[in-house]
């Protein structure tokens, strides 16, 4: 089982080392794009992956950004998975709290997709006041779960690992097949100081401006300032008493998922290509899916 990881950055040189290292703990490839930094990430991924040989970096690509880069990529390394891969959209300001390499492990076969648990790590008043002490405390030289301890449960979900077959033509697929109902837990860096938290606004500014990253508009954090004002970094400022605290014992609080489907297992399963193969199989479509080896021929069911 190889995992191919997909990353998109734009201006993150202050957590995009930690990012890749990790990464390339549980990941066998992590293919980067970068849409455009202008701080140094790209010469930064460029270096890694000359030390590095799971780094992988794909191009820079200026267009205006939209979530569908990442089939871009997947499109272009396609043909490095096998069956029963796993293909990752890694962000580029995470972490995973388990091992995503022992936790695909135990993912039966017959789900295609595990979705994530998402804990955001904001910079509260206590970090303000740390970060007027020492500026350089916030520069990403330290681990960001070092520093940054506070975070609300995110309450939603996204899928971020999907297994590879042979009928996988785009990321994120049309039909997802069936889902894993135990998230994965992910640590979310969204807010690491008065710096990056300017330049992620600037950043975002004209793709906000076209519908992307709606969780970033201003309605949703200060409803009370008229959106023709100038933003400012202090609106993402959280207070302690509305978050939790990290412990480093990994024991964050349980979160309920609002938007986490239902695990797939109807008819139309895995779409019209993963019908044919339970066809194929003898399967009643219906029925569960097949588990035992492939039939000669080489077909086999998508895992």
């Amino acid at each position: 089982m190889a995992i191919h990881a997909i990353c998109l950055v734009k201006n993150e040189l202050d957590i995009i080392a930690q990012t890749l290292a990790t990464g390339s703990e549980w990941a066998d490839s992590i293919y980067v794009l970068d849409n455009g930094s202008e701080d140094g990430t790209w010469e930064f991924v460029k270096e890694a992956a000359a030390t590095n040989p799971k780094i992988v970096p794909f191009r820079q690509d200026l267009s205006p950004f939209c979530d569908s880069m990442r089939d871009r990529v997947f499109a272009h390394y396609r043909d490095r998975a096998r069956q029963g891969d796993w293909w990752c959209k890694l962000d580029a300001d995470e972490c995973y709290v388990e091992d995503p390499r022992t936790f695909l492990a135990s993912v039966p076969r017959q789900y295609n997709a595990v979705w994530v648990s998402c804990y955001n790590y904001l910079f509260t008043e206590l970090d303000r006041a740390a970060y007027l002490l020492d500026p350089t405390s916030f520069d990403g030289s330290r681990a960001w779960r070092d520093v940054l301890r506070h975070y609300v449960p995110a309450g939603y979900s996204e899928a971020r690992f999907i297994r590879h077959w042979w009928g996988l033509e785009s990321l994120p697929p049309w039909n997802w097949g069936p889902i894993y109902p135990r998230p994965i837990r992910l640590r979310q860096f969204m807010y690491r100081s008065p710096e990056q938290i300017t330049r992620r606004m600037t950043t975002r500014a004209d793709p906000m401006a076209r519908g992307e990253f709606a969780h970033e508009r201003r309605e949703h954090w200060r409803p009370d300032i008229p959106a023709d004002q100038p933003f400012h970094w202090s609106e993402r400022l959280a207070m302690t008493s509305e978050c939790f605290e990290d412990l480093g014992d990994d024991t964050l609080v349980p979160q309920p998922i609002s938007n986490l489907p239902e695990s797939i297992t109807g008819p139309d399963a895995g779409g019209v290509l993963w019908r044919k193969v339970r066809r194929r199989l003898g399967a009643s479509a219906n029925g569960p899916a097949p588990s035992g080896p492939a039939e000669p021929g080489g077909l086999s069911p998508p895992h």
